[in-house]
């Protein structure tokens, strides 16, 4: 994706622009383990530790504490092995060609 967006004309300065905020994120985390809340994806298992969080159960209790280490843990090498970026209220999707022709050029259908 770098790589595409590089030939189109986007700097390299926005791609490491990028890259220190992800890093600058992940040492705030370090510090203050409640923010990684909020990098979690929305998916189940982080709705439970979620879920567990806004009940009151404290971070020291072992299976949050162990939970929430594992994903600081893995998005801190994440960055290292997948070189990705992080980009707020981004959205993948997959999808087939329009063989019918019936959408116009930059749309898509849901």
């Amino acid at each position: 994706m770098i790589t595409l967006l590089s030939t189109l004309g986007v700097s390299d300065s926005v791609f490491e622009k990028k890259h220190k905020e992800v890093v600058d994120t992940l040492d705030s985390v370090l510090i203050d383990p409640m923010k990684i809340l909020c990098l979690m994806p929305p998916r189940e298992h982080t709705k439970f530790l979620k879920d567990l969080v806004s009940c009151g159960i404290k971070l020291s209790e072992p299976f949050l504490s162990m939970m929430l280490h594992y994903i600081i843990e893995s998005k801190l090498v994440e960055p290292c092995s997948k070189t990705s970026i992080w980009i707020s209220k981004g959205r993948s999707m997959m999808g087939c060609m329009d063989e019918t022709n019936t959408l116009e050029y930059d749309e898509v259908f849901m």
